[in-house]
């Protein structure tokens, strides 16, 4: 792909094919393009045009824009393109067109993270569980049905099952364990540790804003 920046409408980049086929139009902050994004640059057709060849992909992820744009949806994921645009000083259309290639990449995943404890679920603890060899996947597999179990995975060491689970009170968990987790064969040992204050991040949703903040997006290709 070339792109054509046109002087005489500076706000305006085309890209096009390599015969100069126009593709798309789009509206562009000139200067974070310029400093961050162009790789080669040569005049060509007189003064009025500038022929630009570099990958769409450099364009993608050679600034921190993505990185910048994950952190304020991690803030706010109902925060519109138009906000984010004002706040991230680039054109709305860029905001848009970072966020749907996040997207389709599955990079991101813009969902609703409730409250457990709002919703009355203020006991949440982190469960380990031993279980036979022979119905690991079994017991897995019952465990992933209950609406207890918000999260659940495979782990080495002397355990075979991490899960944290949520009730709304010591009563509710206790009926857990005996009408429901007990009752599944094949559970040999389990030890719960119980969340008194909770530091970082949510039982529904990890707090990987410092991971994001250090993560090199353009390592994905």
């Amino acid at each position: 792909m070339v792109v054509i920046f046109t002087y005489e409408h500076n706000q305006r980049v085309y890209f096009l094919s390599e015969d100069c086929s126009e593709k798309s139009e789009y509206s562009v902050t000139l200067p974070n393009f310029f400093t961050r994004n162009v790789k080669n640059l040569v005049s060509c057709h007189g003064s009025a045009i500038i022929n630009i060849k570099l990958h769409l992909g450099e364009i993608a992820m050679d600034d921190e824009l993505d990185r910048k744009i994950i952190q304020e949806l991690q803030k706010d994921g109902r925060k519109g393109y138009v906000d984010l645009a004002s706040e991230l000083k680039v054109a709305e259309g860029t905001v848009r067109r970072r966020i749907k290639h996040l997207l389709q990449r599955d990079i991101i995943k813009i969902v609703a993270a409730p409250n457990v404890r709002r919703l009355g679920y203020d006991f949440v603890c982190i469960m380990a569980l031993q279980v036979s060899i022979t119905d690991l996947r079994r017991v897995a597999t019952n465990l992933a049905q209950n609406e207890h179990v918000c999260y659940l995975a495979f782990v080495t060491g002397r355990y075979d099952l991490i899960a944290i689970v949520v009730a709304k009170s010591p009563e509710e968990y206790r009926h857990f364990l005996e009408s429901e987790l007990y009752a599944i064969p094949g559970v040999v040992r389990t030890e719960a540790f119980v969340n008194l204050d909770v530091i970082k991040g949510s039982a529904s949703l990890p707090d990987t804003t410092q991971l994001i903040s250090k993560f090199d997006i353009s390592s994905l290709g």
